[in-house]
């Protein structure tokens, strides 16, 4: 049911990303528009589909990185749910009745009260952050900054979304940044995921345009991809302008995106749940309404740039933060005193609340 969801998803998603206009704001606003009638609704499916997890020990803490399966969990009488929230943006069919809604931040946790959700059923845990990344946070804070001291060229990682619907507006980035890209100004770590129409028609372009690119497409070339490129050491013999990755499998196209951060300096994305890792931010164009909070969240720790929704911005973004090192180095800082004050350990925080 829920890959059904996530396929209609992407496809409007891709949509109304490539035709704009008109049809991005509808969905946009669709997107932020998840009131009380939704919630009503997604908790009376929850009902109908508590029976699916009847044979587990009702004592068994379940964490649920997805809202339906709190609400299932919660209808079928668990006695310790853990609701992980997903964004910044406070809308109730996120929420699940009856569980812990652990939140990211302390201004959704506002506006949630605002909307007369009780102080029992919420807490501020921190941001939903892979273990790995979440503990070297500081450390490769501080790596990033002497490959900026030591005129290092930036690697920017652009990792395309679960949707696939970021071709156009990445064409149209490509296109202006082609010749620093070619002078070897900064490397593109570029995953495109399981998407195979975003990969061949980046793929075409950077052909056309003698754009030096390599391929990555299986597990063990990124894992010995990201060994080569460890942030303490020095850049490999070679390392071509685009580094393109594309996966089969849908678990190594998303898994992709955590490894290759631990040897990137700067994350360029949608305003997804990629604005919560401890990592410098380029923000891109948001792929409904819903997004924008997020990338408010990262701005406010001065970690990530405000949102750009044309590529030309994003562009003049990415020459400030690879050609100068002041804001670059700043984020990092920023993301440095994140993490001491634990700000990217909500999944830790999630745990210990079970015990």
């Amino acid at each position: 049911m829920i890959r059904e969801i996530d396929q209609a998803y992407s496809f409007f998603s891709r949509i109304s990303a490539d035709v704009g206009g008109p049809l991005e704001w509808a969905w946009g606003t669709l997107m932020s528009r998840g009131n009380i009638n939704s919630l009503f609704f997604s908790d009376m499916l929850a009902g109908e589909l508590a029976s699916l997890v009847q044979s587990i020990p009702l004592e068994a803490p379940v964490i649920s990185a997805y809202p339906v399966h709190a609400q299932i969990a919660a209808r079928a009488g668990f006695q310790k749910v853990i609701n992980l929230v997903p964004d910044n943006y406070p809308q109730y069919f996120v929420l699940a009745p009856g569980a812990l809604n652990l939140l990211q931040g302390p201004a959704a946790y506002g506006r949630f009260r605002d909307m007369g959700v009780p102080a029992k059923d919420l807490e501020v845990a921190g941001h939903w952050v892979s273990e790995s990344l979440a503990t070297n946070a500081g450390a490769d804070s501080e790596a990033r900054i002497k490959r900026a001291e030591n005129k290092q060229p930036r690697r920017v990682l652009l990792p395309i979304g679960g949707a696939g619907a970021q071709k156009k507006y990445v064409l149209e980035l490509l296109g202006l940044i082609k010749e620093e890209l070619k002078r070897g100004d900064l490397y593109l770590f570029l995953n495109t995921g399981d998407h195979e129409h975003v990969y061949s028609a980046i793929k075409k372009y950077l052909g056309s345009e003698n754009i030096s690119h390599e391929s990555v497409t299986t597990w063990s070339g990124l894992k010995d991809f990201c060994g080569k490129h460890d942030l303490t050491a020095g850049e490999p013999d070679f390392t071509p302008a685009v580094t393109l990755f594309h996966f089969d499998s849908h678990f190594a196209a998303f898994a992709a995106t955590d490894l290759l951060m631990r040897v990137s300096d700067v994350l360029a994305t949608k305003p997804s749940e990629l604005a919560f890792f401890p990592i410098p931010k380029l923000f891109l164009r948001r792929v409904g309404d819903h997004e924008a909070q997020s990338a408010l969240r990262s701005e406010e720790l001065g970690e990530g740039t405000v949102e750009c929704r044309e590529p030309a911005r994003a562009a003049a973004y990415l020459n400030l933060l690879c050609k100068e090192k002041d804001l670059f180095v700043q984020m990092n800082e920023n993301v440095a005193d994140a993490a001491g004050r634990g700000i990217y350990d909500g999944a830790k925080q999630a745990v210990e609340l079970t015990k």
